[in-house]
């Protein structure tokens, strides 16, 4: 009998063990965004999981692939990069759930902005469908290597988001291009 115990805790402890060490990796510090690492296209190429003004397959006059794969990723296989054609810059928008507070959102950018133009990545926190702290980075001059960005949050005490909208905006100027990559919100540490 004491055999079969010694069996029974020894496999006890080796499924707990087991069980221990298979955490999920995130690969983000921070609150996951969805597709906030820009790694997944569908075969047109279009962004997916964000609402673009973006048509890879429209045939038209003008270039309307205004959000594009771009393959000089800062982590992954790819980044998001934003070109304007004459009339409209690239635009790519998100709201999505979270469940936890927030004071900043990261990014790493890179561009190469004509002089004049402007490019943003605009964050709102939302509680009960209102908006209640927001945060904006502009971009105004070319950074031809990837840089992290932070975008700072007021947290306003007692009221905890239940969701985010992200809304990333390039530049006007047809010969400026505005790449984002590996975008996560930063928790709030207690």
């Amino acid at each position: 009998m004491s055999r079969i115990h010694s069996i029974f805790y020894f496999l006890l402890a080796i499924s707990l063990l087991g069980t221990s060490c298979t955490k999920s990796v995130s690969s983000s510090p921070g609150l996951t965004i969805p597709n906030g690492d820009f790694e997944l296209w569908d075969s047109q190429p279009k962004l997916l999981n964000w609402q673009t003004n973006s048509c890879p397959m429209c045939m038209v006059q003008m270039n309307m692939y205004l959000v594009q794969k771009d393959s000089l990723a800062y982590t992954g296989q790819w980044g998001a990069r934003f070109v304007s054609n004459f009339s409209f810059p690239g635009i790519a928008q998100q709201t999505f759930a979270i469940d936890e507070p927030t004071h900043a959102m990261s990014a790493d950018i890179r561009s190469n902005m004509t002089a004049g133009d402007t490019a943003s990545i605009k964050v709102y926190l939302i509680s009960n469908k209102q908006v209640f702290d927001s945060g904006i980075w502009y971009e105004t001059s070319s950074t031809p290597q990837y840089k992290t960005i932070t975008i700072p949050f007021t947290p306003v005490t007692g009221i905890m988001p239940d969701s985010a909208k992200i809304i990333i905006t390039g530049g006007k100027k047809v010969t400026s291009s505005f790449t984002v990559d590996y975008l996560y919100l930063v928790p709030l540490m207690n």
